[in-house]
């Protein structure tokens, strides 16, 4: 991947000033009311404090500590799904369904279009090794033609969704990845080691 040219330049200058341990280097490269956040400290803000909070650091090749995660929203909702859920499962959950159609309902009602709710359609559930379902797919990944998947674009049953389920599937969301940011926020970064193999003949 190709980076902008001003971009290129600093973060090559950022890992040449952290390899010489030149915290003045490193701190001029942020403007003046700049802020920098490091793990398990209080961010800094301002130049001043950016090269005080680098002083002594480096002088070794740059290596990020920041951690990163991904999650599907429909995931932190799995606890209020447990105990609303009224579609089948496997299968009765995966697109336009009750869960997504729900969300919906209660986040932003105008959007939906209940004249064009389908009545139930078979779950997406081939056999025991293929099926799509938000909390939980098959042990098998196939990748089939929508055609041949739905005639409406439905996965599921949209007409067992209310706005009381999605109020209680949102809040749940939301209340989970707060906390989830919580305890990220919180989880200590240790050091890593180069574990791969160093072959000099290569």
């Amino acid at each position: 991947m190709t980076l902008p040219a001003a971009l290129d330049r600093v973060l090559r200058d950022c890992g040449t000033a952290w390899q010489r341990g030149d915290a003045a280097e490193l701190a001029a490269l942020f403007a003046e009311d700049g802020c920098v956040s490091q793990s398990g400290r209080e961010p800094v803000r301002g130049r001043a404090a950016i090269r005080a909070a680098h002083a002594g650091q480096g002088g070794a090749p740059l290596r990020l500590r920041a951690l990163a995660a991904s999650v599907a929203h429909w995931a932190l909702a799995r606890e209020a799904v447990e105990q609303l859920r009224e579609s089948e499962y496997p299968g009765g959950m995966a697109h336009a369904c009750e869960f997504e159609t729900a969300m919906y309902m209660y986040l932003k009602p105008d959007l939906v279009q209940t004249e064009k709710m389908t009545q139930r359609e078979t779950p997406s559930h081939h056999n025991r090794f293929i099926y799509d379902d938000l909390f939980g797919s098959g042990p098998v990944h196939m990748v089939n033609r929508w055609s041949r998947v739905t005639e409406s674009g439905v996965e599921g049953d949209p007409m067992l969704a209310t706005p009381e389920k999605g109020k209680a599937f949102a809040e749940c969301t939301i209340n989970n990845l707060v906390e989830f940011a919580r305890l990220f926020r919180e989880m200590p970064v240790a050091g890593d080691v180069d574990l791969n193999h160093q072959n000099s003949a290569l």
